[in-house]
């Protein structure tokens, strides 16, 4: 037999599982960044300091954990059951399996 390239079988149940844990973590990082954006003091427009600095840091990073919830959503709502998925290093990293 003879295998092109590198591939990890995964079972359906276990993508099921890892998805809702990655909902649950990037939803729950979402709501740190709008509480951290919440509590940053108000500045006056045109007044750049570090404050400025760091609400656009906190709405990047929670508009990024917001898309990779949804993105996971999608994944779990839309997944067929009792399958099995061969997957790419570039897949697995993808679905944050591996690092």
């Amino acid at each position: 037999m003879v295998i092109k390239g590198f591939v990890c079988e995964v079972q359906s149940a276990e993508l099921l599982r890892h998805f809702e844990e990655r909902i649950a973590y990037h939803a729950d990082r979402e709501r740190y960044y709008l509480d951290q954006l919440e509590s940053l003091p108000e500045v006056p427009p045109g007044i750049s300091n570090s404050s400025n600095d760091l609400s656009t840091s906190f709405r990047s990073h929670r508009a990024s954990h917001r898309q990779r919830a949804e993105m996971f959503q999608y994944y779990w709502n839309h997944l067929p059951v009792n399958a099995t998925f061969q997957l790419s290093e570039h897949e697995l990293r993808n679905l944050e399996l591996i690092k």
